[in-house]
């Protein structure tokens, strides 16, 4: 199984940029641009020794923004990146470093389909790997590259807070789920979340687990507009 940063030939980072920009900030505020392994590894939340701390470091590295082994150094580009916050084209120059986010916009040219299939497709022409591997990271590089729109082409897409997520997500449930009035049975296979206001069901495998974090909150921002419409439309009404 690939790891989640990995689609065809090509690696990209896990972490969003604008992830990434909030860590070198850190570096550069509280560490003066140098910091240890032990200490970056606390800024990540994890360990030093393992492959998550050095999933992380290579995050940081395929964007261009630290050196070092051990001991790590912000480079001149990460430097420019958080002493310019209007420097967007350091930003942009950091994302186009990966070369996968690079041949992706060359692809797309900001203008992404509606459909998901589509970008499925496309993707897949680009990577050259198997549709499959493809769609399971799809929605998470869509994301990737949706951000950094207001980066690559500020002139259409102005800089303003969190991007417009633009595809659109709708949960189908799976055969396997029994669902009836009132009751809704998920697979003993299934990890579970059960809270008063809400119930996670996903099958207990690592791809299910990768697709369902790259797709929630993109569900979640949908969910929320749509109920945003409905209050308008019923204040509207209640003041006619």
């Amino acid at each position: 199984m690939l790891r989640v940063g990995e689609v065809g030939k090509y690696s990209y980072p896990d972490l969003k940029l604008s992830e990434v920009i909030t860590i070198i900030e850190k570096i550069h505020k509280d560490y003066g641009g140098k910091i240890s392994a032990g200490n970056l590894a606390k800024i990540f939340g994890i360990e030093p020794r393992g492959g998550g701390f050095r999933n992380r470091v290579e995050d940081l590295t395929m964007y261009g923004l630290i050196d070092g082994q051990r001991e790590y150094k912000l480079t001149k580009l990460a430097l420019q990146i958080v002493e310019d916050p209007s420097d967007l084209d350091a930003r942009a120059q950091a994302f186009l470093n990966v070369s996968l986010f690079k041949e992706i916009h060359k692809e797309f040219n900001g203008k992404l389909p509606d459909d998901m299939g589509a970008f499925v497709l496309r993707l897949k022409d680009v990577t050259k790997a198997e549709e499959k591997e493809v769609s399971i990271r799809a929605a998470r590089l869509r994301n990737h590259y949706n951000e950094a729109l207001s980066y690559l082409m500020p002139e259409i897409f102005p800089v303003s807070g969190e991007p417009e997520v633009t595809e659109r997500h709708t949960v189908e449930p799976r055969p396997s789920l029994k669902q009836s009035t009132g009751t809704l049975t998920i697979p003993s296979n299934y990890a579970k979340l059960v809270t008063d206001n809400f119930i996670v069901g996903v099958r207990n495998d690592l791809e299910s687990i990768e697709l369902l974090d790259s797709q929630i909150k993109s569900w979640i921002e949908w969910q929320r507009k749509q109920l945003g419409k409905q209050k308008t439309q019923t204040e509207s009404t209640e003041q006619t």
